[in-house]
């Protein structure tokens, strides 16, 4: 948080910061300490990424703590702040791109496993089929092995049999491991190793 204290730091840096603080605490669990910093970002800038971050880190809040009527208004919010940047601001800075590469995939990764675990599973793979089409997904790693993994953990692919779905799914987790592992992201290989027990105990004949 040194950058908050700096002088000469501009309103969008502020913003960007407060976002990194916010995610940090989303992390840890402490979701009110993150609310106080995200409601800081919508007082402190009118950058349409800095604000989109906002409000995809409100969904993962709302979705941590299950409460959907304001999960769904900081979601539209989200989708509607996401269209408008896309028409209005064609051109960006690299670093902006990279911010809004990190807003979009969270969005339709929460998205995704919000409607999961809700029983809505058509709206949660429409939410990774727009993942797929984003082109640079695998620039931003972190981002790109949390989709490998929710993929892998089953439930969002529909087309071909059954042992060919299974293998797709062996497929995703064996490389999110594999660049979880290259990375340092002890987080997703443990989630891998886990997500492998459960598959090799609901299939005994799984190589």
């Amino acid at each position: 948080d040194s950058v908050l204290h700096l002088a000469d730091v501009s309103a969008d840096q502020r913003a960007e910061a407060l976002n990194n603080m916010a995610f940090y605490h989303i992390g840890k669990m402490r979701y009110n300490v993150a609310d106080s910093l995200l409601r800081e970002v919508y007082r402190t800038t009118d950058n349409s990424i800095e604000l989109l971050v906002a409000s995809v880190q409100n969904m993962r809040i709302c979705q941590r703590k299950s409460d959907n009527k304001d999960y769904y208004q900081h979601r539209q919010r989200a989708l509607q702040r996401l269209k408008r940047i896309k028409t209005e601001q064609p051109e960006l800075s690299e670093h902006e791109r990279d911010r809004l590469l990190y807003a979009e995939s969270e969005l339709y990764l929460v998205s995704s496993v919000y409607d999961y675990y809700v029983g809505n599973t058509d709206a949660a793979v429409a939410s990774h089929q727009k993942m797929d089409s984003i082109v640079e997904l695998k620039r931003d790693t972190a981002q790109y092995v949390a989709y490998l993994y929710n993929v892998g953990s089953g439930g969002i692919l529909r087309h071909g049999t059954k042992e060919n779905i299974a293998h797709q799914e062996q497929e995703c987790l064996m490389v999110c491991y594999i660049i979880s592992k290259e990375n340092g992201y002890t987080y997703w290989c443990a989630n891998v190793q886990q997500a492998f027990s459960e598959q090799m105990m609901d299939n005994p004949d799984m190589e």
